[in-house]
């Protein structure tokens, strides 16, 4: 592709069509690895279960591909959740380091203790999540505190989903960020779905990008089904944070097609006007 000049000029949102094509790729190769990993599950080789991030794609890959991505720990830093694959793998997670986790293998990044993308590599910039809903907020504002008292030229951006929007963690997490402006983007993925709650019986707010007004900081909401508005999205509050604009919260409206796991979720809560 770099023998062909319109790989280098500017198509779309300000990307050329080899960026492009590697947002797409990057798109293509989160749902293969995901299809082959539920394929695994079913042949019972996966213990627990397998979350699928089937159409949320591009919320993941569109804001990790605005991230400054490096494999020496100088680069910018996500806190992958459970749908995140494609953000995992922009990052530099080896598919083979996914398929040894959630296969509980000893050469996996956990040695077989952790499941999933509960894993750490700081050189590539992924800090492994914990379960409690909203607490990465709450450690990625202090992670990313730390870039801006040390001059470092550095960004975080945090994952989380509609649910995790109404815990403690979450609501104490934006108000340190917005009080220290920590130069960390907030990404709710907004899929409605609260596990088995919807989301009008989870919150009152009307949008969950509306909640971040309330501790001084941007907001915006965008099309989560679009990588390239949510790319657009994601580099500017990125642009902000490391000009010292503090952070910003984006939420990317999507849609939860698959049940919440693979394991235990017969999805009976859902109407049959949700399922179409």
């Amino acid at each position: 592709m770099a023998d062909n000049p319109g790989d280098t000029v500017p198509i779309v949102a300000g990307l050329t069509r080899a960026e492009v094509l590697e947002i797409f790729e990057a798109l293509v190769r989160a749902r293969a690895a995901e299809e082959r990993l539920e394929l695994l599950f079913k042949q019972g080789h996966v213990g627990g279960g397998v979350y699928r991030s089937l159409g949320q794609e591009a919320g993941s890959v569109g804001s990790a591909y605005a991230l400054r991505r490096r494999t020496d720990g100088t680069g910018d830093i996500i806190a992958q959740t459970i749908r995140e694959t494609g953000a995992v793998f922009l990052m530099g997670g080896r598919p083979v380091d996914y398929f040894r986790q959630y296969l509980a293998r000893a050469t996996s990044p956990t040695r077989g203790r952790e499941a999933n993308v509960h894993w750490c590599d700081w050189d590539r910039g992924l800090v492994g999540p914990v379960s409690p809903l909203g607490t990465m907020v709450e450690i990625m504002a202090g992670i990313t505190l730390s870039f801006r008292l040390r001059g470092e030229d550095r960004v975080g951006l945090v994952y989380y989903g509609d649910g995790a929007s109404s815990t403690g963690a979450w609501h104490e997490g934006l108000n340190f960020a917005g009080v220290w402006q920590a130069p960390v983007v907030f990404i709710s993925q907004n899929n409605q779905w609260a596990i088995s709650i919807p989301r009008e019986q989870q919150t009152r707010s009307e949008t969950l990008a509306q909640k971040g007004i309330a501790y001084g900081m941007p907001v915006m909401q965008v099309d989560g089904n679009d990588p390239l508005a949510v790319w657009v999205a994601v580099s500017e509050a990125i642009d902000r944070a490391r000009q010292g604009g503090g952070p910003t919260l984006i939420e990317a409206v999507t849609y939860r097609l698959m049940m919440h796991t693979t394991a235990d979720d017969p999805t009976k809560y859902r109407t049959d006007e949700d399922e179409k």
